[in-house]
């Protein structure tokens, strides 16, 4: 078994990276390798696989914008340190445009947005983690809300 890890520049359409590594190297430990192609004004997009708050911190002191999708269950908090629980930023059927920090050792300041999806899809994503195969997977009522958005973390700002 292998794993191929990629960049890409989409601008131009050509592979700038391309490694053949061990299955066992999993995305998310291969997400920093991103750190060494980019320079200031790029922008990585991630997929929630390379979720790490550490590269989103390094990518940030390289002036470089990133757009990921958020992992449930990381601690969101406003400018003063507060708690913003999911109940309070979810508002069924809004969109969410805010700025706040994520993160628990390390804060990044970053831009949430969340997209209500229409409810045929929200429904089979409903359906499909309730369907889980893994019994200690216990969902709650709020992740179950949480699917019904798809939900990024970006840098860029709102006039980019």
């Amino acid at each position: 078994m292998a794993r191929i890890q990629t960049v890409i520049d989409i601008k131009r359409m050509k592979f700038i990276d391309f490694v053949l590594g061990s299955f066992t190297q999993n995305d998310q430990s291969a997400s920093s390798s991103i750190v060494q192609w980019v320079r200031k004004g790029d922008i990585v997009i991630r997929d929630l696989g390379y979720f790490a708050i550490a590269t989103f911190e390094k990518l940030i002191k390289a002036e470089v914008y990133f757009l990921s999708r958020l992992k449930y269950g990381v601690k969101i908090t406003d400018e003063q340190g507060k708690e913003l629980g999911l109940n309070k930023i979810l508002r069924q059927g809004r969109m969410v445009d805010q700025w706040v920090f994520i993160g628990i050792e390390k804060k990044i300041k970053a831009r949430l947005v969340m997209l209500p999806l229409p409810k045929e899809q929200a429904a089979e994503k409903i359906r499909k983690a309730k369907q889980d195969r893994d019994k200690r997977l216990n969902h709650c009522k709020q992740y179950y809300q949480w699917l019904s958005y798809i939900s990024y973390i970006t840098t860029v700002p709102e006039d980019i």
